[in-house]
């Protein structure tokens, strides 16, 4: 595909995608007489990108390895089955085998949450009601998984604290374009063993790696995953392990 015509199937996708937008669309030509048109064209483009979308429109659900995901309207899930795939591959390989407990923040409708349950203890956290509706849907479904609690929670203002997160043997989170300054704060104050950061902003990772890295953790890696043709964006995987003790806390002897 050349790339103008990568721009315009991305124009197509944003459009057919944002249906409040499109239903004002189809308002405004409706006074001009240009609605029928208008329709057949929409019409056109959704039988045509229902062949190209990660999943199909007549599912409610996106097959990704041995499970299903029920990702809510105008939810997140990566641009393509490959990335995903790519990104929960990497996030399993870096966890420990003798984990017990994992906690997924800025969880989503849970892909990595649900990969990790089939070895370990997941505590999924996301913000909106929707995706974790959506992960509550994908756990009543598949058979096989460990315990996996999980919390609505707004993460930018009330990140996790040090002392709750010591609780986890490793945390993964994949976090907006943004990235998770409040939350990285509170993971450098901690004793997590294992950090494994999912990013798709080169700056905010490397703000978010810098608090990691100065307050004991090293970084083991950082793994690219390319999935988006002609463009410069890329998905990141960083695997940050702790090697500063952090001390716990508690009273000092008087000298």
């Amino acid at each position: 595909m050349s790339i103008l015509g990568y721009r315009i199937l991305l124009a197509m996708t944003r459009l057919c995608m944002r249906l409040t937008a499109a239903d004002h669309i189809r308002y405004r030509l409706t006074l001009v007489g240009l609605d029928r048109p208008y329709r057949r064209c929409m019409a056109k483009m959704r039988s045509t990108l229902q062949h190209l979308l990660f999943y199909p429109s007549s599912h409610d659900f996106a097959t990704v390895g041995p499970g299903r995901l029920y990702p809510p309207p105008g939810g997140f899930l990566q641009a393509t089955a490959a990335g995903e795939a790519a990104l929960t591959a990497l996030v399993l390989e870096a966890l420990p085998k003798k984990a017990r407990r994992a906690a997924d923040l800025f969880a989503g409708c849970g892909p990595f949450s649900l990969a990790m349950a089939r070895t370990t203890e997941v505590h999924a956290v996301e913000g909106e009601a929707g995706p974790l509706a959506g992960l509550d849907r994908a756990v009543r479904a598949q058979g096989g998984l460990r315990r996996l609690t999980h919390e609505r929670r707004d993460l930018f203002r009330r990140p996790l604290l040090a002392h709750d997160l010591n609780a986890f043997d490793a945390v993964v989170l994949d976090p907006p374009r943004a990235g998770a300054e409040a939350q990285m704060n509170q993971l450098a104050e901690s004793r997590v063993p294992l950090v494994v950061g999912v990013a798709c902003d080169a700056g905010t990772f490397a703000r978010d790696a810098a608090t990691l890295v100065a307050g004991g953790y090293s970084l083991d890696s950082v793994t690219p995953v390319d999935q988006f043709r002609y463009s410069s964006h890329l998905e990141m995987v960083g695997v940050f392990r702790r090697t500063v003790e952090r001390r716990k806390p508690g009273l000092r002897r008087p000298r």
